[in-house]
């Protein structure tokens, strides 16, 4: 069985991601990411990879953060509504200079190579996330995230989730020794 351009990049990422320990998991009734099932995990989410004129394949995607524990708390409050299961903390690629420059990819022999060094630096960017409720509370008093303002994590469809997220990890925060 031949697979097309599509199938070929998404085997590929598996097996690269997978191999430094990120698999596509569903946290929280959350879309399909790699991430790891830790309370507070940082994730890689593929959106789209498209052909384009060039002959070359982009790879879409966003990166952020996933805390269980308040992703848990968020889907069972009763007044809100609806309950979409959308990213609190998310961040387009396009705005990482390291992911952006690495997205396109052609479907030739060199296809593993490229689609390694793409993943790469997207292991790169989740190893500097927030791994830990330690790790989220510092990010929030530094109002940092890949050295970009948390801010830039806010999405847009979702901004009262981001907002609310920040919160709770501020409630959080109180809570520490």
């Amino acid at each position: 069985m031949k697979l097309d351009g599509e199938h070929r990049i998404v085997r590929a990422m598996n097996f690269a991601l997978k191999t430094e320990g990120w698999s596509p998991l569903a946290l929280c009734g959350l879309p399909l990411c790699y991430s790891k099932n830790l309370a507070v995990t940082p994730y890689f989410l593929c959106s789209d990879i498209s052909l384009r004129s060039s002959g070359k394949y982009a790879i879409s995607g966003s990166i952020g953060v996933i805390g269980q524990e308040f992703e848990q708390l968020w889907m069972q409050k009763e007044a809100r509504q609806p309950k979409l299961p959308g990213f609190g903390v998310i961040l387009d690629i396009l705005n990482l200079r390291e992911l952006q420059q690495r997205r396109h990819v052609t479907v030739d022999d060199q296809l593993e190579a490229q689609v390694d060094d793409f993943c790469a630096a997207v292991v790169d960017c989740l190893a500097g996330m927030p791994h830990d409720e330690r790790q989220l509370i510092s990010a929030l008093e530094k109002n940092e995230l890949c050295d970009l303002p948390l801010k830039a994590f806010s999405g847009y469809a979702y901004r009262s989730k981001f907002t609310a997220f920040w919160e709770f990890v501020s409630q959080r925060r109180g809570s520490q020794p």
